[in-house]
């Protein structure tokens, strides 16, 4: 899997390198596909905030597959956590895809045995 890392006004902290790329060793098993590589980037900002809230970072992940792409987006009070809230959520995003499609699945295997039974009698 490739991680991209993108930092406007700067670069990325080791830090927020190394704990993104350890919370995305989980997902990399339903990004790869067999014949293509998954792709995640991350793209961290410095949003304007106030004097009494103070700094706000966003952190918008995109996490491509072969056929999809996945999308989530967070704030927080610093670069790691709103790059781990939005790591997070797109694991959540990923993995909830993957649970409709395995639903689908099922459906349509029942729907074919119902009609191969029809047809049969």
């Amino acid at each position: 899997m490739i991680i991209d890392f993108k930092k406007i006004d700067g670069e990325v902290e080791d830090k927020v390198k190394v704990m993104a790329e350890g919370k995305l060793k989980k997902i990399s098993t339903h990004l790869d596909a067999p014949g293509s590589e998954g792709r995640v980037t991350i793209e961290i900002r410095k949003e304007v905030g106030s004097r009494q809230h103070g700094e706000i970072w966003e952190a918008k992940a995109r996490g491509e597959e072969s056929t999809k792409t996945h999308y989530a987006t967070a704030s927080g009070s610093s670069a790691e956590i709103a790059t781990s809230n939005a790591i997070n959520e797109l694991i959540s995003e990923i993995r909830k895809t993957q649970g409709k499609e395995k639903t689908l699945r099922k459906r349509a295997g029942r729907m074919w045995k119902a009609m191969a039974q029809k047809i049969g009698r």
